[in-house]
């Protein structure tokens, strides 16, 4: 997998086997996307629910309890396994200027930015490259997690030259999502080239998103750049899958 996300953390690169109990939980969020059960409606028993999925009972277990952690199930005792309503997730539009904040609001979702962090630091060679600096070139990296009522929702790395924004650190991890900044400060935006990878968590990843290092999330890698094409931010967005739903729409031509 040649992704630059995984040049930061080697666990971004696994040796592609999945366990049963990740294998089960996938298939049993296949089971629930596909709208088969109602939000509040009670799941079937642990039997007929591992027939479904096609794992053991104890397998199934686990995968239960991962979805429970997440925020996706409840489990009450001697009643049984409940589907969660999903008026938490947060709404993302590709290719859209505007912020994962301000689209939580438009869905009703309420949203906060857990930790943050600005640090200045030489560019991992393929960072370098994506935004067209030399060899031991500094940038500037913004780190946030947005969380939802469920927890954390996103995981946040934003990459620039040190001159691109005239702001204190303090100044950037109060403002939020640095896109609509950029697009003010910078004339001649022309678009955003975004690239779409499924990738297992590393540890640290899983770490700020609260889940299993090595479970399957969305990294998305976004560039943003002017009307020469020249790449102003790199942005590297990585998703809980079971809090965030992507909304497009396409014109027809």
């Amino acid at each position: 997998m040649d992704v630059i996300g995984a040049l930061e953390d080697p666990a971004l690169s696994p040796d592609g086997a999945a366990s049963p109990s990740e294998l089960a939980l996938l298939r049993l969020e296949a089971l629930i996307e596909s709208e088969r059960f109602a939000p509040n409606e009670k799941l079937p028993g642990e039997q007929r629910l591992a027939e479904l999925v096609g794992v053991s009972r104890s397998t199934l277990r686990e995968a239960l309890r991962a979805l429970e952690t997440r925020g996706q199930v409840v489990r009450r005792p001697s009643r049984g396994t409940y589907l969660v309503p999903r008026t938490d997730l947060v709404t993302e539009t590709l290719g859209a200027f505007e912020s994962v904040a301000s689209l939580a609001a438009q869905y009703g979702t309420e949203v906060r930015f857990g930790q943050s962090e600005v640090r200045v630091e030489v560019a991992a060679a393929r960072i370098a490259a994506a935004l067209g600096l030399g060899a031991e070139a500094l940038v500037r990296v913004v780190t946030r997690t947005l969380h939802s009522p469920s927890g954390p929702a996103i995981h946040m790395r934003d990459y620039f030259s040190p001159g691109l924004l005239d702001m204190s650190d303090d100044e950037l991890l109060n403002a939020g999502v640095l896109r609509p900044l950029i697009v003010d400060a910078v004339p001649g935006i022309a678009d955003v080239v975004t690239d779409i990878h499924l990738v297992p968590a590393s540890a640290g990843v899983a770490r700020q998103l609260h889940l299993s290092p090595g479970s399957s999330i969305l990294l998305t890698e976004e560039r943003l750049r002017k009307e020469d094409g020249e790449v102003i931010e790199l942005s590297l967005n990585f998703y809980n899958p079971s809090r965030v739903r992507f909304h497009g729409v396409t014109k027809a031509p």
